[in-house]
């Protein structure tokens, strides 16, 4: 057959409200929330399983707000706890179907795995057409949109001439304390994760090193855990001082002869500390700190984090320390890592998420609006996931309201605050607002203050529970003044907040286990007040494990209430929240 040189790849258009580029928890959640909240919502990862740096691929461990008072919900929690049920002994192959399901399974959002944008269409001060390449179909797709989020940590949209910075900011730009006195392009860098199984010392079993590997004495990396069981191996870092990015085949060279050489160093250790564990996995793609970040209408630096960010637009909060690593990584013989105070919570401005120049750009994740000193405490991921569904909540009132992401910050910001307080995203200082149907009834319980369950507080804040403490066959009872039409009721559990519900840096003897926290309520019934006074149960749940649970009802009735049947383990629990509309 004749070669015919015009033929070449098929290309598929599509078309969407909102296109996110990006696929790991900032992005996952921007695209979770866009779709939940209406709009018609595609989202690409350019590789195989979603998660980014909490993925199989990378296994870092997810990282937020400091302060079980502070821990991060909304669609993050959700997905947690998800993982606690479904995959209880922690095991990533499962973790990330659990990531996959969430976006393979949401309506309005369309999944695009293993699919890199490769070209970026703008029209005047706007994109609008993005396209990539599919390594497992060999096609390539073209996707128009509205609005595009751009959640790929190293700003893969950054061609449309969107504002950028890189690199660290001089002292005096902003009067930073912690930055150097002179601005340069040095950056975080890069880390190849290892993980390590502990097994009987007898069944030990030197490791073999290969020849292209490092060697390492013991004194030459001070300041890092050097026994096996410690820490999740973050400190395995190179990078800051050279492209991450555009070097990044030549890093991961080099970590691959670090890791090992490390390895090699403590596993075969004359004094034995190795001889219990034994090399489990060794990744091979770099999970990456910083790069470019987009340049919005503000940027947010070390004094405004200091400052607890108490914004009037804050949609998303912070609380880790500002964790400012070495640009020379493990070639530093100082401290890895400066945790700078920072305090927990602050707040993040909403107009550090969308793009200064381009109008119809969002941003979330690693490479928001921020110098890098505000960046070494917004990059972790729990913090970005938040972000997330701030950025795709926004989206959809974008969409909603025809306006641009700064007209949601100018005219729509309340409506933005409220949306992510009823879906369970924490505002700190901000209170959630009840339901006008509930706010007019009169609310009772068998049992303990029924009052908490419309405070529109959803967690405990020190020594405060905003909760009604009750137990199995304790209720909570609406009654109205007159026959009421229901259509949904709002119920917020306890998930244990205090648990971490982390995915494990190394795995134990006895096994690496997380179950559905003892907290929370795991059988409960909606019932409804007939004309006779008789109560009827309109709504089951025998098998609850979240946290946030909507369900649909459609009943006329002078009251209700919320029977607790059975939970997960602890006699007494706790509900925020019971509300119907």
């Amino acid at each position: 057959m004749k070669h015919d040189p015009t033929l070449s790849f098929e290309t598929k258009n599509h078309e969407a409200d909102f296109c996110v580029v990006g696929g790991g928890m900032s992005g996952l959640c921007t695209a979770i929330a866009a779709a939940r909240n209406g709009i018609k919502t595609i989202l690409v990862q350019d590789r195989p399983v979603l998660g980014g740096n909490a993925s199989s691929e990378v296994r870092m461990w997810i990282c937020g707000a400091h302060g079980k008072d502070n821990v991060e919900t909304g669609i993050l929690e959700e997905i947690k706890l998800e993982n606690c049920h479904r995959n209880p002994q922690l095991k990533y192959t499962i973790w990330d179907t659990v990531l996959y399901e969430k976006a393979h399974f949401e309506p309005n959002l369309k999944l695009m795995l293993n699919c890199s944008i490769n070209s970026v269409k703008t029209q005047g001060n706007k994109i609008s057409e993005v396209s990539g390449w599919q390594l497992t179909t060999q096609t390539n797709h073209a996707i128009k949109a509205k609005f595009f989020a751009d959640c790929s940590g190293d700003s893969v949209l950054r061609v449309c001439g969107a504002e950028l910075r890189r690199g660290r900011e001089a002292r005096d730009e902003f009067n930073e304390a912690h930055a150097p006195d002179v601005a340069d392009l040095k950056t975080m860098g890069n880390s190849l994760l290892l993980q390590v199984r502990e097994i009987d010392p007898e069944d030990h079993v030197p490791f073999v090193k290969p020849k292209w590997a490092n060697t390492y004495q013991e004194e030459q990396l001070p300041h890092r855990g050097l026994t096996p069981g410690s820490g999740n191996w973050w400190w395995l870092e190179i990078g800051g001082e050279y492209d991450t990015i555009g070097e990044g085949e030549e890093l991961r060279d080099e970590l691959y002869k670090i890791g090992f050489g490390v390895w090699d160093m403590i596993k075969n250790h004359p004094d034995g500390r190795g001889k219990k564990w034994e090399l489990e996995w060794i990744g091979s793609l770099p999970g990456k700190r910083e790069n470019f970040r987009y340049v919005g209408d503000v940027i947010m630096n070390q004094n405004d984090v200091e400052a607890e960010g108490k914004y009037e637009d804050m949609v998303a909060y912070g609380g880790w320390s500002m964790d400012d690593h070495h640009p020379a990584g493990i070639n530093h013989v100082g401290k890895p890592t400066i945790f700078h105070p920072a305090p927990s919570p602050y707040g993040i401005t909403y107009r550090t998420m969308y793009s200064a120049n381009i109008d119809n750009l969002f941003m979330a994740g690693r490479n928001i609006s921020v110098t890098h000193m505000a960046l070494s405490s917004t990059r972790v991921m729990a913090t970005c996931a938040i972000i997330g569904q701030a950025v795709g909540t926004a989206a959809a009132l974008a969409v909603k309201h025809n306006t641009t992401p700064r007209g949601v910050g100018q005219k729509h910001i309340a409506e933005l605050q409220q949306t992510l307080m009823d879906q369970d995203c924490y505002l700190p200082w901000h209170t959630r607002e009840i339901s006008d149907t509930s706010k007019a009834a009169k609310l009772s319980a068998s049992t303990g203050n029924a009052q908490e369950l419309r405070s529109g507080v959803d967690r405990s804040l020190g020594k405060e529970d905003n909760a009604w403490l009750c137990g199995v066959g304790d209720s909570a009872t609406y009654n109205f003044d007159s026959v009421t039409q229901l259509t949904e009721a709002r119920i917020t559990f306890d998930s244990d907040l205090s648990r971490p519900k982390k995915m494990p840096a190394r795995y134990s003897k006895k096994g690496n286990w997380d179950y559905t926290p003892a907290t929370l309520v795991k059988a409960f019934s909606i019932q409804s007040q007939d004309g006779a006074g008789k109560w009827k149960t309109i709504s089951q749940v025998d098998d609850n494990y979240q946290r946030l649970v909507r369900l649909p009802l459609d009943t006329k009735t002078t009251a209700v209430r919320l029977v607790i049947d059975e939970t997960w383990g602890n006699e007494q629990v706790k509900v925020f929240a019971f509300e119907v509309n």
